[in-house]
């Protein structure tokens, strides 16, 4: 009897398996799945396209809860605040989030929107750990991880509603760079070809708010607005090089 009955229980198993949760999701309640060609066809400043990329729509209420339930970094074992950012195969992962601060308390309170500053620690992928912002030009994430590095970005400049995730070795390839947010950053420090790639294409690590709040340095002696100086103080967070403190003066100047 029981003979009888085990292709009809091996089919049953099979049929749950398949119908069981995957680990990463396939649908959010921050992000929505677009197809982008109508967009596409709008007369919008793109910089560089990536060869392959998902374009997803924000929930920016959605988003905001989220970011402001985040628990400060170093005050809890574990977060229990969880974000999910969107992949470029269309999928969402998931991740703890902590306010992970790049100013000094004092600027910060004098200045909010730069205090809009995240880490994360990967849970469908533990190997992965994330920067994010979310500023007046719209939510960055950039997820680390040996798999690869993931950007989200805006779709366009000025569009905080529409994003693209992709992967950073899915970006065309420059044969040099040139700061294009002002004249007084382009003095700060200049990337050539060789180190163009200072933005891994995979990594395992992400530095710490704490730490980059002492990374910020060359900011000081600029006139730039608060965005500025948060992008540079962003992309500084990886190694390149520059030392720094002062970014207070730089804001009063």
């Amino acid at each position: 009897m029981l003979l009888n009955r085990r292709p009809a229980l091996l089919f049953t198993l099979g049929l749950l398996f398949l119908l069981a949760p995957s680990a990463v999701a396939s649908s959010s309640p921050l992000w929505r799945e677009v197809d982008d060609t109508q967009l596409s066809r709008r007369p919008m400043n793109r910089t560089r396209v990536p060869d392959s990329y998902k374009t997803f729509v924000i929930n920016k209420a959605g988003v905001d809860r989220v970011l402001g339930a985040a628990p400060e970094e170093f005050t809890e074992a574990v977060s229990d605040t969880i974000i999910e950012l969107p992949m470029p195969d269309g999928s969402f992962q998931r991740f703890r989030l902590v306010h992970s601060p790049i100013v000094e308390r004092g600027l910060a309170a004098k200045f909010p929107v730069l205090n809009r500053t995240f880490s994360a620690q990967g849970i469908d992928d533990p190997t992965a750990t994330a920067r994010i912002d979310f500023m007046p030009s719209g939510f960055h994430a950039m997820i680390l991880s040996p798999k690869g590095t993931v950007m989200v970005d805006p779709y366009a400049v000025g569009d905080t509603e529409n994003y693209v995730s992709f992967y950073k070795r899915d970006l065309p390839k420059l044969d040099s760079f040139e700061c294009e947010v002002g004249g007084d950053f382009d003095s700060l420090f200049t990337v050539d070809a060789a180190s163009a790639g200072a933005i891994p294409d995979s990594s395992p690590d992400v530095m710490s708010g704490g730490t980059l709040t002492r990374r910020v340095d060359h900011l000081a002696n600029t006139r730039l607005s608060w965005e500025q100086i948060v992008i540079a103080a962003l992309a500084i967070s990886l190694p390149l090089g520059v030392e720094a403190d002062g970014i207070s003066e730089a804001l009063a100047a």
